[in-house]
């Protein structure tokens, strides 16, 4: 709340200078106007300003150089066009199993595990991943033993890997995220998680040729990562706008689920991340 008022106060400030600033200019050249009147329309028009700029919005465009724009918008991450590329966040291990708490049911990851086996069930998950594997040449970062209340997925793979499973109606981009340890807890490594957006955002970009890319807030479920909902919005923005000729021609939007509306004002995000000079 106290955030809210903070921004409000901020907004009707801009206005108000902007507003004040063009009033004495007009003032300056025509001074019969001069009047109350004309300074209390100016309060009222800023202060309607610094509400309208706390109304929560479902979308909002970021314009990057090179004609680049990602939109971030309130939806379903698994409810997209035909055609479209779903990214995935998913743990080093690539695991499918639900059980035991081995993968959050409802996390990204978990939902998405579901999503695919109620949409597609006559495929197995499992070797549709080990196909796209060995079909994209995947090397793996090494391998344990063996790891609690999991039977197989013992090979690990890189942060930023993207597996690419190829469907009918669309592409799922399943990108290592998260790394876990053999007992299954997240291995909190934040020191990383640039390092792991820029080069998921490298490989879609080498992939994709012009299909719409769809992709959740990476990083804010079991990645571990120290920072609001907000804050990882804002540093994903950031990433897309340090990667190298990322260009999609089908766009990218990064989706906000429902739930997450309470946590993250798209209006302000807009305002903090054009405040960081990019």
């Amino acid at each position: 709340m106290l955030s809210n008022y903070n921004f409000f106060l901020k907004q009707v400030a801009l206005a108000m200078g902007t507003i004040s600033c063009i009033l004495t200019i007009f003032i300056g050249i025509w001074p019969r106007f001069n009047c109350s009147c004309m300074w209390g329309c100016c309060l009222f028009a800023s202060i309607a300003w610094g509400f309208s700029s706390i109304i929560p919005g479902k979308e909002i465009r970021i314009d990057f150089i090179r004609r680049r724009r990602i939109r971030v918008k309130v939806g379903d991450l698994f409810d997209t066009e035909c055609g479209s590329i779903v990214v995935i966040p998913v743990n080093n291990y690539l695991d499918t199993q639900l059980q035991h708490d081995v993968i959050g049911p409802r996390t990204v990851h978990g939902l998405f595990i579901q999503h695919y086996r109620d949409k597609y069930p006559r495929k197995n998950l499992d070797d549709e991943i080990t196909n796209a594997i060995s079909r994209d040449g995947i090397l793996s970062s090494g391998s344990v033993a063996s790891r609690r209340n999991v039977s197989g997925k013992l090979n690990k793979y890189p942060l930023g890997t993207v597996v690419r499973l190829f469907e009918e109606d669309k592409q799922y981009y399943l990108v290592v995220a998260t790394e876990f340890d053999e007992n299954n807890h997240v291995i909190y490594q934040p020191e990383k998680y640039t390092y792991m957006l820029l080069t998921m955002m490298e490989k879609i970009n080498t992939y994709n040729s012009g299909h719409p890319i769809y992709m959740p807030i990476i990083g804010s479920g079991q990645t571990g990562l120290n920072l609001s909902k907000q804050k990882t919005l804002c540093h994903i923005l950031q990433c897309f706008s340090l990667v190298d000729h990322y260009v999609t021609m089908g766009g990218t939007t990064i989706v906000v689920h429902k739930s997450d509306t309470k946590f993250i004002s798209l209006n302000k995000v807009k305002y903090e991340f054009n405040n960081l000079g990019t």
